[in-house]
């Protein structure tokens, strides 16, 4: 027992829509995924942009990135993004080169073949952007991974067991 009179320090995550249950000592043991800054509050609409599991960011990172990856898929944050219309033809590229040696290095089949899908639709946005059949779109709202939703619109209920029936 802690000091403050609860069992466990920090906040106690449950898989309900609850989120957290019980008291706490009120410590804040996690960290921004992104800066390492004390923060633990989790949100529906803050789900790595690979696999969709929840990922700590503060509000100060959120702001700055457009897509979140998750410690397990940090190292693709410079070449997986699930929403491509903010991107260039020539970033583009650079995202590919990197999808690429990513699946080189990975053992897992499984991983292999979610990083060939997502190297099939960035050469696909390629494409219909060299095509004319589509243009980069600089200004393009944040979305959910999740819903699809802009950002601004997504209240993060529409993960998991946030999910609204």
């Amino acid at each position: 027992e802690y000091p403050t009179g609860g069992m466990f320090k920090g906040k106690n995550f449950v898989f309900d829509q609850r989120v957290t249950a019980g008291e706490g000592d009120k410590s804040v043991v996690g960290r921004c995924t992104t800066c390492c800054a004390p923060y633990d509050e989790l949100c529906g609409s803050r789900v790595c942009t690979v696999c969709r599991d929840l990922v700590l960011t503060c509000p100060n990172c959120r702001s700055e990135l457009r897509e979140l990856h998750c410690h397990r898929h940090a190292h693709l944050a410079t070449c997986y993004f699930t929403f491509l219309e903010p991107f260039t033809a020539e970033e583009l590229f650079w995202q590919l080169e990197g999808l690429r040696f990513a699946r080189e290095l990975q053992e897992s089949a499984n991983v292999r073949k979610s990083l060939t899908k997502q190297i099939l639709k960035v050469m696909t946005r390629i494409q219909a952007l060299k095509s004319g059949e589509a243009a980069t779109d600089s200004d393009a709202q944040r979305r959910c991974r999740t819903c699809m939703k802009p950002s601004s619109v997504c209240d993060g209920r529409c993960w998991g067991f946030w999910k609204c029936s």
